[in-house]
Parts: structure tokens; sequence; C-alpha cells
């Protein structure tokens, strides 16, 4: 998991703060959807103060950029869980991109 957070932090301001957090956090989605409030509350935030709210967003939009996270609305409630498939539909796009620029000139 190391790597993985490494890679998504990759050079954010506030890596070092956030990485042991959303290690944490993707422990805690490993067995499945979770209530965005819950998960808030497992990891130490408030989701009703709008300053953890942003706090939280802030932690998880590396991972949603990756496509390591989504969200998904279930009885009006938001539902956060990790997704391998959008993690490699990301990555794919990458390697498509790196054989585009890098690959072989022949």
């Amino acid at each position: 998991m190391d790597r993985l957070v490494d890679f998504a932090y990759g050079n954010h301001p506030k890596r070092t703060q956030l990485k042991p957090v959303a290690k944490d956090l993707i422990q805690k989605l490993r067995n499945g959807p979770v209530e965005i409030r819950e998960v808030c509350k497992q990891i130490g935030l408030d989701y009703e103060n709008s300053a953890n709210r942003k706090k939280f967003y802030i932690i998880t939009k590396p991972l949603r950029e990756i496509g390591a996270l989504h969200t998904t609305k279930v009885g009006g409630k938001t539902r956060i869980y990790t997704s391998y498939e959008g993690f490699k539909m990301w990555l794919d796009n990458v390697r498509k991109a790196g054989e585009y620029w890098f690959g072989s000139k022949s």
C-alpha cells in the first residue's frame, strides 16, 4: 500500500500529513462501501464540521484522481469505496499515453 499512496500523493504539499490518514482510510474501505459520515468518524473527523469535511475531500482527492476511490448514493446517503477497476482504467490510460509518447520510434 505504501507505493500506491506514495504514487497518489506524490509531490502534494501536505503529503507527510495526508499519507498516514489515507492508508488508514484505504484499510477501512477494503471490505466494501462505507457511508461518508461513518468513515469520517472512523478516521477522527466530524463530517458536520465544514473544516473537517473540507479536510476529508483534501485527503481523498489524490486517490479519487487516480480512480482508486469512488462514491455512490444509496438511499440518500453517499457511500465511498475502493475501486480496483477504476484504478486499472486510469493506469491503462497512463500506459497508453506512455506508449504513445515514449514508445519505440520505428
